[in-house]
């Protein structure tokens, strides 16, 4: 029985093995990515300030300042009512952190879901490639 090296499916015979490139950036993703970015940051800053629902924004805020002051190790002792898993709040984490005021989160709150929109765009983007066109 013979064995293929992960790295060798889908070559052929004497074809140098390419490294996988997980983290490769082509120039129009960049700007199309950037230009998602500038979008979405205006659709809920300029154009729809107020968007979103008001309970969740007011949640969300009040997780970020207790995730601030009391960490992770403190928060579920201290939030009160909170059913969100951590991974969700160790991102509105360092929005509080940055924020500094209690007044300056609900700016900022918007801003977690935002980027993470563009980091699920890229994945999805390198997975649509990778299925796509082989030897990307």
């Amino acid at each position: 029985m013979t064995s293929t090296p992960v790295g060798g499916v889908g070559r052929s015979p004497g074809e140098p093995v390419r490294p996988l490139s997980v983290l490769a950036l082509s120039p129009a993703l960049i700007v199309l990515l950037l230009v998602g970015l500038a979008l979405r940051l205006a659709i809920a800053y300029v154009v729809f300030p107020g968007s979103g629902f008001e309970s969740d924004l007011a949640s969300y805020t009040s997780w970020a300042m207790t995730m601030a002051e009391f960490g992770p190790g403190g928060f579920y002792a201290n939030a009160g009512f909170a059913d969100y898993p951590p991974a969700y709040l160790y991102a509105l984490w360092p929005t509080a952190l940055l924020a500094e005021g209690a007044a300056e989160v609900g700016d900022l709150i918007k801003l977690p879901p935002i980027l993470l929109d563009v980091a699920v765009a890229y994945v999805i983007y390198r997975l649509l490639r990778g299925w796509t066109w082989p030897g990307s």
